[in-house]
């Protein structure tokens, strides 16, 4: 009976261990396809057309992708449309 008691315990415990390491793999492959873990800063863009941006695309500078378009929504009562963007704080103040 100890014997048995013993293999039930081991089964459980290798059971855990893999389902918890299985969650811990979902959880950062997931955090980084959204950049969850990632730092960022909102920058707040306005344009006076904005045919063609949609929430989701990429933010590019210089060839090189910067962050992602989070909204887009009207300006108070002008013409002008707001975009909410994600960006890298690495992103040095002069390239802006």
């Amino acid at each position: 009976m100890n014997e048995v008691n013993v293999s039930k315990r081991l089964a459980v415990g290798v059971f855990l261990s893999l389902g918890l390491v299985i969650l811990i793999a979902a959880v950062f492959t997931i955090g980084g396809q959204h950049k969850a873990f990632v730092k960022s800063v909102r920058v707040h863009i306005l344009f006076d057309d904005v045919q063609g941006l949609q929430p989701g695309n990429n933010v590019w500078l210089s060839g090189m992708k910067v962050g992602t378009v989070k909204s887009i929504d009207f300006y108070h009562n002008s013409p002008l449309f707001s975009a909410l963007n994600r960006v890298s704080p690495r992103l040095s103040r002069s390239a802006m």
